[in-house]
C-alpha cells in the first residue's frame, strides 16, 4: 500500500512559502523549523491549509510522523510570552532544499497498542 504523506508535503509547502517566514520558517541551518508565533499560526496559517485551528492537533501530527521538539522555554513566568516564543522541531529527513526525502517520513502506526493488547489477550 503506497503510504501517503499530505501532512508532510502541504508542512514542506508552508516552509516553502515566503509569505509565511514570519510565522513558520526554516532554522539557519536547514535542519529544522521554527513556529515564531503558535497563537497567530494557529489562527492565521492552520486553517487555511490544515483546514483547522488546533495547534495542539498540529504538534500530535509531528509527533505521528516522528518530529521532536527540539528547543526548551526560553522565558519562565508569564504564560503570553510562553505562547509567542519560537518553538523549533526537527526530523532526520526533514531537511530544508532535501524533498527526495519525504516520501521516506512515515506516520507511525496507531494501532500499535491494540495490537500489543490482542497478543496479550492471545496468549
Amino acid at each position: 500500500m503506497v503510504q501517503k504523506t499530505t501532512f508532510i508535503q502541504k508542512l514542506y509547502g508552508l516552509l516553502s512559502d515566503s509569505s509565511h517566514q514570519h510565522l513558520i520558517t526554516w532554522s539557519s541551518s536547514g535542519t529544522s523549523f521554527l513556529i515564531l508565533n503558535a497563537p497567530q499560526f494557529s489562527n492565521q496559517i492552520l486553517p487555511k491549509t490544515f483546514k483547522h485551528n488546533n495547534y495542539t492537533s498540529f504538534v500530535r501530527q509531528l509527533n505521528l510522523y516522528g518530529f521532536h521538539k527540539k528547543n526548551r522555554s526560553y522565558h519562565r513566568g508569564e504564560e503570553e510570552s510562553r505562547d509567542t516564543e519560537p518553538r523549533e522541531f526537527c526530523h532526520p529527513r526533514f531537511l530544508r532544499g532535501r524533498t527526495d526525502l519525504l516520501c521516506e517520513i512515515k506516520r507511525k502506526g496507531t494501532g500499535a497498542t491494540s495490537s500489543s493488547v490482542f497478543e496479550s489477550h492471545n496468549r
